[in-house]
């Protein structure tokens, strides 16, 4: 253990490289499998694996053999981390719409609605919509078609019931996605 290496992303890649060499003897597949695509598998999964060992040794509380004292000093938890997971973690088990209609979820992470939508209109020609960042952070894998959530789903198809009711009663004028979302 590496005291830089208090979470997957902070291991330095000389480090994942040694790691990746040491379990490299252990793992058997299909020859015609390129190496690439089994090392990003083994990557995906150190990921999650190592992420979950940083979690034990914390919630464990006790420097274990294997951890210097200097690597275990810094992967201990701050009070502001702990602050910010405590309220993470509140925010993903909210249920925005009332009790029984379970958790608001999407897949911004971290990152603001506000920055999806400069991240989309890179993307596009058209101007990006609400609707838009919506499907975006709403859909898995960004898919704008398979929703994360039946909480998502429906307030897709009532946005698409006001959508058409709207449209049936003015059919001359433009409809304005800022105000309709």
């Amino acid at each position: 253990m590496i005291t830089e290496g208090y979470y997957w992303k902070s291991v330095p890649d000389h480090q994942k490289e040694i790691y990746w060499e040491r379990w490299k003897p252990y793992l058997r597949w299909d020859p015609s499998i390129d190496e690439a695509i089994v090392r990003a598998t083994y990557n995906a999964k150190a990921c999650v694996r190592y992420d979950a060992l940083m979690h034990e040794l914390r919630a464990l509380g006790v420097r274990p053999d294997f951890v210097t004292n200097e690597a275990w000093n810094r992967y201990q938890v701050s009070a502001d981390f702990k602050a910010k997971s405590k309220k993470a973690s509140h925010n993903r088990k909210s249920e925005k719409g009332g009790p029984g209609i379970g958790p608001s979820k999407h897949t911004a992470g971290t990152q603001s609605f506000r920055t999806y939508e400069d991240i989309l209109d890179k993307d596009e020609d058209d101007e990006v919509t609400p609707n838009d960042v919506f499907f975006h952070v709403h859909t898995k894998d960004h898919d704008g078609v398979t929703f994360i959530d039946s909480r998502s789903a429906r307030f897709h198809a009532e946005l698409v019931r006001r959508r058409d009711k709207h449209t049936q009663a003015t059919p001359n004028q433009l409809i304005d996605a800022e105000q309709l979302y």
